[in-house]
């Protein structure tokens, strides 16, 4: 989970928590050897078609935010971001798709993302099998460690997807 949250909160979050999960573990004497699961021969251009294909699986068509310049930083970052969020760490084993998009949702509610983004995010849960039931829950949850307005706004976006779908909470 801390590896899938690296691109939603951050590398220095991701090490602080991956440190005291490590204390945690000492502390109660859990011998934990992390399995290395990194392909290093997988090229990044492979990562990329894998990346688009994760995403395509995950969220649906990529039209969210579109570059026009393809010599930009902006579609550098693009690039970036399908190879190693979406070909390398979406592909990572011991995460199921719907607990992915509950990283995802989550993370996103606590920081307060509510554009296309969180949109995007809830439409790609419904596309993965999670349930409005279950992701109004996630919200509800997510009120102790986000607060009150971030989880109601998420789940008034959520509300929102839903009724476009003809979906009911």
């Amino acid at each position: 989970m801390f590896i899938q949250l690296t691109f939603y909160v951050g590398v220095p979050s991701v090490e602080t928590a991956m440190r005291t999960a490590n204390a945690v573990f000492e502390a109660r004497g859990v011998q934990y050897v992390p399995k290395h699961t990194y392909d290093t021969t997988i090229s990044a251009d492979e990562l990329f078609e894998l990346g688009k294909k994760s995403y395509e699986e995950h969220i649906g068509e990529s039209t969210l935010y579109p570059v026009e310049d393809p010599d930009s930083v902006e579609m550098d970052v693009e690039r970036l971001i399908d190879e190693y969020h979406w070909g390398a760490i979406y592909n990572r084993p011991n995460l199921d798709a719907q607990s992915r998009a509950i990283c995802a949702l989550s993370a996103m509610t606590v920081m307060g993302q509510y554009d296309r983004q969180i949109r995007r995010r809830i439409e790609g849960a419904l596309r993965v099998g999670v349930t409005p039931q279950q992701i109004m829950v996630v919200f509800v949850h997510l009120i102790l460690y986000g607060g009150y307005i971030n989880s109601r706004t998420a789940m008034r976006v959520a509300r929102s997807v839903f009724t476009e779908q003809g979906l009911a909470a």
